[in-house]
């Protein structure tokens, strides 16, 4: 998919500018830098042209940002549209996916309403918007950072991957994910930023340009005020290029 036409799914940080609290265009990211949102939680924060977003870190906030998804049994999120069939009995049930060996589990409470549940799914608009993960490789390691569709998604539920951290993970037929949680997953997904400096990248396209003054280089982007710092040294590197851009 071409960048440009990308939304991506996030939380928004304060008052965002846009019509969406739980998404953003990819186009309109003007840097991306690391920031902590909790005192053992360390997280990307997208700064955008409608204001600023950060990943999804809680089952809450994925319930806000997948109306079309369900739970099932209290912990899972389910995107019913990827569900081939249930199979149900006393014990509550299980939800099989398509094309798939993945299923999960379905509680009692929620057996009686699955009709309403597949009917209501059946009316709703395909989710085209993206997120950014990181495949699970195994227990302790991780891929690259990459981007993956919502409607590809077949279950979300909750996973540690290290201590004190507690965030979605994502079931798809092509593999397991996880949030993006660092600059470098960041980096591998979106490779055409630039490094401003070693904690922060971005986006040449938005750069109306670049400051000098006695404490550094400052960039600045068009059609706000919003600016970012740049290490000397990448400044002067990206000077010329901007020059050939324009």
């Amino acid at each position: 998919m071409d960048h440009h036409n990308r939304l991506v799914v996030g939380v928004a940080v304060g008052n965002g500018r846009g019509n969406s609290q739980h998404h953003f265009s990819e186009k309109d990211i003007m840097s991306v830098e690391m920031w902590k949102p909790k005192s053992n939680y360390n997280t990307p924060l997208f700064h955008t042209i409608n204001g600023s977003f950060t990943i999804l870190t809680t089952m809450e906030e994925c319930v806000a940002a997948f109306p079309d998804f369900c739970s099932l049994d209290g912990n899972n999120l389910v995107n019913i549209r990827n569900v081939s069939r249930f199979k149900t009995g006393s014990y509550g049930g299980i939800a099989y996916f398509r094309n798939s060996e993945l299923s999960t589990g379905i509680n009692i409470k929620t057996v009686s309403s699955l009709d309403d549940i597949v009917e209501q799914a059946k009316r709703r608009k395909l989710d085209t918007r993206s997120i950014l993960v990181a495949p699970i490789l195994n227990l302790n390691t991780l891929g690259e950072g990459e981007f993956i569709s919502v409607s590809d998604v077949f279950y979300i539920d909750m996973w540690e991957p290290k201590k004190n951290y507690n965030v979605p993970r994502f079931y798809t037929k092509t593999g397991v994910y996880t949030v993006g949680l660092t600059l470098q997953k960041c980096k591998d997904a979106i490779p055409y930023f630039y490094p401003a400096y070693n904690g922060n990248i971005i986006n040449l396209d938005l750069i109306d340009q670049v400051d000098k003054d006695m404490f550094g280089y400052t960039v600045r982007f068009r059609g706000t005020e919003f600016t970012s710092p740049i290490a000397r040294n990448r400044a002067e590197y990206l000077l010329p290029l901007l020059k050939k851009r324009s």
